[in-house]
C-alpha cells in the first residue's frame, strides 16, 4: 500500500474541498456563517473493494475489516493535519 502517495491525496483533497468552501456563493449569511463555522468537507473513498481484491484480502472477512479500519483511521489523521 502506498502510504506516502496516499497521505499526499489526502493533503491535496482536504485543500481542494476547503478551497471550494472558500469559493462558494451562500445563498443567505446564516448558512455562510454555518458553513465557515464548522467547515466541514466530504472527503472519503471509493473502490475499497477494488482495493481488497488487489491486495488479495477476501471481502467481509476479519483481515478486511481490520484493513478498513487502519485505512479510514489513517484518513482521520492526515485530514486532521492538512492546512
Amino acid at each position: 500500500m502506498g502510504w506516502k502517495r496516499l497521505r499526499e491525496t489526502i493533503f491535496w483533497g482536504v485543500r481542494f474541498l476547503d478551497d471550494v468552501i472558500e469559493m462558494n456563493r451562500f445563498p443567505l449569511p446564516e448558512i455562510r456563517e454555518v458553513t465557515l463555522g464548522n467547515r466541514n468537507i466530504g472527503l472519503g473513498l471509493m473502490g475499497f473493494a477494488d482495493l481488497l481484491i488487489l491486495l488479495g484480502i477476501p471481502y467481509g472477512s476479519r483481515k478486511a475489516l481490520s484493513f478498513g479500519s487502519r485505512l479510514m483511521r489513517f484518513f482521520h489523521e492526515q485530514s486532521l493535519k492538512a492546512p
